[in-house]
């Protein structure tokens, strides 16, 4: 039985250090790229424009419509109207039958309103059209908005690049503040071991006679000091994780830092007017 629960444990262990593993760098720089939230809503934008863009170009071949009319109604125009659209009227429905004649002198006179084309039954109309139409000339009017709709695409993209560059500068930058979080803590331990040994002198001192309780006094106020710059760079710790889970839309809690510290980049003024994303937002912009 305890060997079993032994194994259980062994098993427990080695689960939650392959879930709680640290992560590095480049494989959060993968998951920004995926996951961040930001990032997504701007190639969602970048897709909008280029479906605006197809659209606007779509234009140039016109459209279809379908039309449908139902219609139901006994209004005289309407229901003649109707059967004459249908190609149904006959002569019947102008009266004919009910006209005055030799064969039926009881009817309605030729001067006088007929009941069958004036109070008709009630007719149901339903008709169908198919409609293309084709812009002929806009006064280059499409054409500019072609134009206008590839811009924003391009627009858009840049945005997109910004984004993602900015988001990994902070990625970057969170990763190396990290190290310089752990390599202070590290030192502030060693000198947190240095004044308790000196704390621990300093009684010594005082038990001879060759220090005094002020002393003591002084060596336990600096103690207190960096216990408490200890407790700061812990906190901050914890809130930069917090900041590093909200970039990559993931939980962090443990990241393997950079060992090397950060190159200083070599740009020259030329190279930014050249390569930097606003500036180049801005010229397609005011194109």
């Amino acid at each position: 039985m305890k060997k079993i629960v032994g194994i259980l444990f062994v098993m427990l262990i080695t689960t939650d250090s392959i879930n709680g593993s640290a992560l590095d760098m480049n494989t959060a720089l993968s998951i920004l790229k995926e996951n961040n939230l930001e990032i997504k809503i701007a190639k969602l934008d970048q897709s909008i424009a280029k479906k605006d863009e197809k659209f606007a170009s779509g234009n140039h071949y016109g459209k279809i419509d379908l039309m449908q009319d139902i219609a139901y109604s006994d209004d005289a125009g309407n229901v003649f109207g109707f059967k004459l659209t249908a190609r149904e009227a006959t002569m019947v429905d102008f009266g004919m039958y009910e006209m005055q004649s030799e064969q039926n002198p009881g009817g309605t006179p030729p001067d006088q309103p007929g009941n069958t084309l004036n109070y008709p039954d009630a007719e149901s109309f339903f008709q169908s059209k198919i409609r293309y139409e084709v812009p002929f000339f806009t006064g280059y009017k499409l054409t500019n908005y072609v134009s206008i709709m590839k811009a924003m695409t391009k627009m858009k993209t840049l945005d997109k690049h910004k984004v993602i560059n900015e988001k990994i500068y902070q990625v970057r930058k969170s990763f190396y503040d990290m190290a310089l979080l752990k390599n202070s803590t590290k030192n502030l331990k060693n000198i947190l071991n240095n004044i308790h040994k000196l704390e621990k002198m300093t009684k010594n001192m005082i038990d001879v006679g060759y220090a005094k309780k002020v002393d003591l006094l002084e060596v336990r106020a600096k103690k207190g000091n960096v216990e408490r710059l200890l407790m700061d760079l812990k906190l901050n710790q914890k809130l930069l994780y917090h900041y590093i889970s909200f970039l990559l839309n993931k939980k962090v809690t443990d990241i393997i830092v950079p060992k090397s510290s950060m190159p200083m980049p070599r740009i020259n003024s030329k190279e930014i007017l050249e390569n930097n994303v606003d500036i180049k937002r801005a010229l397609v912009g005011l194109k």
